[in-house]
């Protein structure tokens, strides 16, 4: 295993792990050896210990998928929503490349692209991803730099929502739309159609009430009377 896939899983083994790493601290009574358990009796310890947990509720129960990449979108860490949205496991992540999951590879990189702006946040960036099962999702991805102690830009950090039943739910109602406009349009089209046919009625009426002494002229009359009763 690389180095770098090694550190990847030993993040990912870190914020799930029930306790935070233990901070090594100069024990006096020791002679300057090192405290390599948990131990809150250390001022620094209990403060890395409440920032570990702090840190580990959000990460793991925002209502969104997250996951972090390098600069080239290699994942390192990707939280339980991501890999539930995904159909993977939260350790299946680390070692695979975001572009892995796109639907299509333009907008993998055109995704990357974006966020390799200076500065640049991406908002409601809506894409099309592929689950474990080939199932498509639709998600909108909003995304962000990650700096490190130095404030160099080391990485990506995404959210992740899935936008699927919402584009359905889109769809049903943009259809009714059209349906419903199609109704109006056809009952227009229908009242402009029976102004002119009215008249036609009353026109051949008139015509029969004045007497016709061709029986095929009485016979076209009446004829037309009923179509213009159907219509």
């Amino acid at each position: 295993m690389n180095s770098k896939l090694q550190k990847q899983k030993q993040i990912l083994a870190m914020l799930n792990a029930k306790s935070p790493p233990a901070l090594k601290t100069a024990d006096p009574l020791e002679g300057g050896g090192y405290v390599t358990e948990p131990d809150d009796s250390y001022p620094d310890q209990r403060l890395i210990n409440q920032i570990f947990q702090f840190h580990k509720s959000i990460i793991q129960n925002i209502n969104a998928g997250l996951i972090t990449t390098d600069l080239d979108g290699e994942i390192t860490f990707a939280n339980k929503i991501a890999a539930r949205l995904l159909g993977y496991e939260p350790e299946d992540f680390p070692g695979r490349n975001i572009r892995f999951f796109f639907q299509s590879p333009p907008a993998a990189e055109r995704f990357l692209s974006l966020c390799a702006g200076a500065g640049r946040k991406i908002s409601d960036w809506e894409t099309v991803l592929i689950r474990q099962n080939r199932q498509e999702i639709i998600v909108g991805i909003d995304a962000a730099h990650f700096e490190d102690a130095t404030n160099h830009f080391t990485g990506i950090v995404c959210l992740l929502r899935d936008l699927t039943e919402v584009h359905h739910l889109r769809s049903q109602v943009e259809r009714m739309e059209r349906l419903a406009l199609l109704g109006e349009l056809s009952a227009g089209i229908a009242h402009e159609v029976r102004n002119p046919m009215a008249g036609i009625k009353a026109a051949t009426q008139l015509l029969e009430e004045q007497g016709l002494s061709d029986p095929l002229q009485v016979q076209l009359l009446e004829r037309i009377v009923r179509e213009t009763d159907r219509a």
